[in-house]
């Protein structure tokens, strides 16, 4: 993990943020979290290794830009999420056989979509 190195954002955030966080906490970054997903996320994420399994997801969701030419290297997504590539992948794996992340490329360059996920974001959430 020493090849990358975590960058820090400056310069206002909006006032909406920082109502639900502190400044110092966003330096890195951040990322939206949908009200669906907070309510589903206990059905869609199970088992022994469910936080890791979200954290891979909030990594991917994390990587995903508007017109995004490159694709992330499961060393860099590894990083951001805090784990080492091997276990980043095990997670993987498990979202890939859960349906809700489908993969293409490799390790240099993995290629994603969350179409399964956003699928069970919307059936779990619709049940209530």
């Amino acid at each position: 993990m020493d090849e990358f190195q975590r960058q820090k954002l400056t310069g206002p955030k909006s006032e909406v943020l920082t109502a639900k966080w502190a400044e110092s906490v966003l330096d890195e970054g951040y990322i939206p979290f949908p009200k669906r997903l907070i309510r589903s996320a206990s059905r869609i994420f199970q088992g022994e290794h469910a936080i890791e399994q979200l954290l891979v997801v909030l990594t991917l969701v994390d990587y995903l830009r508007p017109n995004m030419k490159r694709s992330p290297s499961v060393g860099y997504l590894a990083f951001n999420a805090g784990m080492d590539s091997d276990r980043f992948q095990e997670r993987l794996r498990e979202l890939r056989t859960a349906g809700l992340v489908t993969t293409l490329g490799n390790n240099e360059a993995l290629g994603y979509d969350l179409n399964g996920l956003y699928r069970a974001i919307l059936e779990t959430s619709d049940e209530e």
